[in-house]
């Protein structure tokens, strides 16, 4: 008995039983800690590319909405998305105008039919819609993500996640008391956007609508501006007239021209008369930083700073103009208009004549850069006792339309494409959300010689010794006392 109350005095014990108590009590801490923090919707996310969270754009934008917004989710019960439903959850997290909601379209067959604007539309499961008291806008799960064909295992790669892209804008969309529409020149044979490059304009919360020329008396009045995408047929010099009155009272135009050999006169008439041309020269570089993938005619060129530039300029990704001809600025144009350029080859750029020469180097005769592939013209037109503001932007080659090249950017392309619509249009009608890249999900970690010999020396040779150096010490001195 004796033995055993005197193993209880020894101090083995007396340590264990310290240890012991000690991470009891770190124990309780924590699961104290846990139980209060729990009562908190607290969470962080650590993924690199933050997978499951809004970005600051978004969260600005739900913060200051005014009406309620709905936002229905269509996923089939036990079978959501994770990372989607986490992103929806962040809108109604950050505002209260925001309510989300979540419909089995399998046990509301009927709620989603009172969506469809026609019999043979389809709302498919995981689709979203989103609605105000002024309207709604359904999403596609499709549009909600994009896949690009791999050729190298014949199937599709899942190539960014659009949902919040998606989403925002659509919140954007269903708040605005009005909706711009854009009217698109048709009739002469003009450049078709393609429908991947579409998808990225169509975020901009604007109607785009066709206008023949010839058939209208005049361009409407609810044109917010006029998109002209390289007619290979020249305009009738009564178009031309319709387009340079209605630019005349202050409207805008956004112009897409390209070295196509043909006679233009009356468009570029229209250029000409706000003191602007496009040329017949094909532009190409010769600074090796400016052009892409060792092709003299694939310009990088500079981007200047500018309203339309500048969140482009802030994300890092070149703007890539595929075969161009360049802006040319008129000797004689008004004194009261603006030229600001926006995309700007090297100052080693050269421009061949009628469609180039037997080379692609320079040659003598070849006109010498640097050139404006982009420009933004505006000023003020005094009509009838009104200051009037007439916006044009111009570039010089539809290839920054070509989807290929606009994936290359990472979308930087549509970016410049929909800023300038938004500058002309003079509202900030869609938002700019990047898309979220699962290719991006993993980071690697660059360093150089030295951090990587610190690095080894750090963790195989130093803090090992830290660890025995303290549990010698420790040792040592318990074995004195």
């Amino acid at each position: 008995m004796d033995k055993i109350l005197n193993s209880f005095k020894n101090k083995k014990f007396r340590y264990g039983a310290f240890s012991t108590l000690l991470a009891v009590f770190i124990i309780a801490i924590l699961v104290v800690i846990n139980l209060v923090v729990g009562q908190f919707d607290i969470k962080y996310d650590l993924t690199v590319t933050k997978m499951y969270s809004i970005s600051d754009t978004s969260v600005k934008l739900v913060q200051e909405l005014t009406d309620d917004v709905t936002i229905y989710a269509l996923f089939k019960t036990g079978q959501e998305n994770k990372q989607f439903k986490e992103l929806l959850e962040q809108y109604s997290y950050y505002s209260s105008k925001i309510n989300i909601v979540y419909r089995d379209p399998y046990l509301y067959p009927q709620f989603v039919e009172s969506y469809k604007t026609n019999e043979d539309d389809s709302i498919p499961v995981n689709s979203v819609i989103v609605e105000s008291a002024r309207r709604h806008k359904v999403i596609p799960a499709s549009d909600m993500v994009t896949y690009e064909f791999n050729y190298d295992t014949f199937s599709n790669d899942l190539k960014s996640i659009d949902l919040e892209p998606q989403v925002t804008n659509a919140i954007k969309y269903v708040s605005e008391e009005t909706t711009p529409v854009i009217y698109v020149i048709s009739g002469h044979n003009e450049t078709v956007i393609d429908e991947s490059f579409a998808k990225q304009l169509m975020l901009g919360n604007y109607d785009f609508k066709e206008l023949n020329l010839f058939a209208e008396p005049n361009v409407p009045d609810d044109a917010a501006l006029l998109f002209i995408s390289t007619p290979e047929r020249d305009w009738s010099a009564d178009e031309a007239d319709k387009v340079r009155d209605y630019l005349n009272n202050g409207k805008s135009a956004m112009f897409i021209m390209d070295y196509t050999g043909a006679d233009l006169t009356n468009l570029r008439g229209v250029l000409n008369s706000f003191g602007v041309d496009a040329t017949e020269r094909l532009v190409y570089e010769a600074s090796q930083r400016n052009f892409y993938q060792g092709v003299p005619l694939y310009l990088l060129p500079n981007q200047i700073p500018h309203e339309i530039t500048n969140p482009i300029i802030r994300s890092g990704y070149p703007n890539l103009v595929v075969i161009a001809t360049d802006i040319e600025l008129l000797p004689e144009r008004m004194i009261s208009l603006n030229f600001e350029p926006l995309l700007v080859t090297s100052d080693a750029a050269y421009a061949k004549t009628g469609g180039g020469g037997a080379s692609i180097n320079k040659e003598p005769g070849d006109a010498e850069g640097p050139f404006n592939i982009a420009m933004a013209i505006s000023g003020y037109q005094y009509i009838e006792n009104q200051n009037l503001l007439t916006k044009i932007v111009v570039v010089g080659s539809s290839g920054i339309l070509d989807p290929t090249a606009n994936g290359a950017v990472r979308g930087a392309n549509g970016d410049f494409i929909l800023n300038s619509i938004n500058w002309l249009a003079g509202s900030q009608s869609s938002v700019y959300v990047r898309s979220k890249s699962p290719s991006t999900g993993l980071s690697y970690l660059v360093i150089d010689g030295f951090q990587g010999l610190l690095i080894i020396l750090t963790s195989m040779i130093f803090i090992p010794l830290l660890i025995i150096g303290t549990g010698v010490t420790v040792w040592l001195r318990r074995r004195n006392r």
